[in-house]
């Protein structure tokens, strides 16, 4: 129990962390999804994690289709629902989730993308919090290889 709570607060932190990153603070503030949201969240807080998912997963399959992996409302619903999942010790959704997006993210955005590399990175750090170093190391260095492509070195 206490190795999951430490993945589930592990995972928790990159995945603020990867959406700090690349979505801004009013993601989801201003569009039609926002009362959907809004409902899933009131719902996770009261600790009704599983319609809390449900929700979740509409509003993301919602926004998936207006907008695309990369966009801010994409990236800020993932971050939520992944968030319920890791309470709930869902750590395979999570895992299926990432690989989505960021096969998604790639292919509209590219492989060098800011989105598509926070997916990776966040999958990359799920890894390895669960074991699984060696897939977690490939993932890491493709990600900084592909930062410092864009970015630089030095950056």
């Amino acid at each position: 129990m206490g190795d999951t709570l430490q993945i589930q607060r592990t995972l928790l932190n990159a995945v603020l962390t990867a959406v700090l990153f690349i979505a801004p603070a009013s993601a989801l503030a201003e569009t039609d999804f926002h009362k959907e949201a809004a409902h899933a969240a009131e719902l996770r807080n009261q600790g009704n994690l599983k319609e809390a998912a449900l929700g979740y997963e509409h509003v993301l399959s919602s926004v998936r289709k207006q907008f695309g992996a990369g966009h801010a409302d994409t990236v800020a619903t993932i971050a939520k629902l992944v968030e319920v999942y890791a309470t709930q010790g869902r750590f395979g959704d999570v895992e299926t989730l990432y690989k989505t997006y960021a096969k998604d993210a790639e292919a509209s955005l590219g492989k060098d993308h800011t989105s598509t590399l926070a997916y990776k990175d966040a999958l990359g750090i799920l890894l390895q919090v669960t074991g699984r170093d060696e897939e977690a190391g490939e993932l890491h260095k493709q990600v900084l290889e592909a930062r410092e492509r864009t970015l630089g070195k030095d950056h």
